[in-house]
């Protein structure tokens, strides 16, 4: 049971974004999930923004399973019905589909962490609210709610850190020569479309996190947005997508597939938008996908509850316009919270259909593995709803090796160009190599 001190809160998003950025570099562990409210978004699908941030910090209680991964979860939220974060790498797919890694994550993210936190922070509009263990005590919990209160510093800004940044880019004759491979598999119909990613690395890198994650925050702001630090590994994500959403028995999924930039005026902007609306390689893609998704959920779903209340809807970024559907079910009250999980999970916008087919060719023909990137991060309620992301458009660094990754990928299937696809990676990764540049 945890206690609650609530204060007012009329400061800027942009202003408590960077204080708990600043409180949080004291810990350890600490997340930060960001729907970045202020960012003005034009409409979004529905139940996009539950929040404006919730922020975990230190660990009361933890979990670093090496297997039977959702089992151990399960017994951990049945013996303490808690608040917990999570992240779940894209190994995980080793327990879902028996699909296992043949490269080490050079970032090296645990393949799930689990955590109740000490300190956990809600902001909703006008209000800040700490919630803390009964252990803790009322005095302890007001000096770190001071201490979270107090003014960003100026220097905490970059200003101490100097940046040293060299991307090396995946050629594209290399791209290429593995397209083909994966257009073989799609002709003789082993695969109807898989995710194919390149990672692109930096060595020797020095960054400030956090001050990177506020440039990325103003420059690309996401709904599904997240600042994770892991003792001294950190996930800096401008995600747009979610995984998958529980409120009381309803679970939700809302895939990406389908992306073209914003237009320079009106005019231009809603023609690129109409023309993604009709484009029907990524109406494919999209279709392609949700029916995948719909597949996942009718394994954990009450039946005759799966339905897509939305298909190939449009919505607009700051930077993009981007496809997105929302498929929804009510859950069975034979399967648990995290058994929904385990059966939908890796989500299938970052594998392709059919999924464990994909996942293996992945496997096959990636040249590394994506770690976090293609996973999750987010939060289980003491009620046992949840909501997750899918860890897209992220920037990954290992401080004590000084590493960074920034994996990005597209769809592949038949219809695809290999020109096509190589530069549209190459333009998500950009993106965030011009955040740290």
């Amino acid at each position: 049971m945890r206690k609650v001190l609530s204060v007012p809160m009329n400061n800027s998003l942009q202003q408590i974004r960077s204080r708990l950025l600043q409180w949080g570099a004291s810990f350890e562990y600490f997340m930060l999930l960001d729907s970045n409210s202020d960012a003005g978004y034009d409409r979004l699908p529905t139940s996009y923004v539950n929040y404006h941030f919730l922020a975990a910090a230190g660990v009361f209680r933890g979990l670093l399973p090496d297997q039977n991964v959702f089992r151990s979860i399960k017994q951990l939220i049945a013996a303490d019905p808690e608040w917990y974060f999570l992240h779940l790498t894209f190994n995980v797919k080793a327990e879902t589909h028996k699909v296992y890694a043949r490269h080490d994550d050079p970032v090296g993210f645990p393949a799930v962490f689990v955590f109740s936190p000490l300190w956990l922070i809600l902001v909703r509009e006008g209000v800040l609210e700490l919630h803390y263990p009964s252990q803790v005590s009322d005095d302890e919990a007001r000096s770190a709610l001071e201490k979270l209160l107090q003014p960003a510093r100026e220097y905490f800004f970059g200003d101490s850190v100097k940046q040293r940044i060299s991307i090396s880019y995946p050629t594209f004759d290399e791209y290429r020569q593995v397209f083909e491979r994966v257009q073989g598999h799609l002709a003789r119909g082993d695969i109807y479309e898989m995710n194919y990613c390149i990672n692109f690395i930096g060595r020797d890198a020095v960054i400030d996190p956090r001050a990177t994650y506020l440039k990325l925050a103003d420059y690309s702001p996401a709904p599904f947005a997240a600042f994770y630090k892991y003792r001294d590994l950190y996930l800096l994500s401008a995600s747009p997508e979610r995984f998958l959403k529980k409120t009381g028995m309803q679970v939700i999924s809302q895939p990406i597939k389908g992306t073209i930039r914003r237009g320079k005026g009106s005019s231009e902007d809603e023609e690129l938008k109409k023309y993604l609306q009709n484009n029907a390689k990524d109406r494919s893609e999209n279709i392609m996908i949700t029916d995948l998704v719909r597949n996942d959920m009718s394994q954990f779903a009450q039946a005759g509850t799966v339905k897509v209340s939305d298909l190939c809807g449009v919505y607009s970024f700051r930077h993009v316009h981007q496809m997105i559907s929302t498929i929804e079910c009510r859950l069975s009250r034979e399967v648990s919270a995290v058994d929904a999980i385990r059966l939908a999970f890796p989500m299938g916008s970052m594998t392709g259909a059919p999924k464990r087919n994909a996942l293996r060719y992945i496997e096959e023909y990636e040249s590394f593995n994506r770690g976090l990137f293609s996973g999750t991060v987010g939060y289980i309620t003491p009620e046992g709803d949840f909501d997750l992301n899918v860890v897209i458009r992220s920037i990954l660094y290992n401080a004590s090796q000084l590493l960074i990754a920034i994996p990005a990928g597209s769809a592949v299937t038949v219809q695809a160009n290999a020109g096509d696809e190589y530069e549209e990676c190459c333009l998500k990764a950009q993106a965030l190599i011009d955040i740290l540049s």
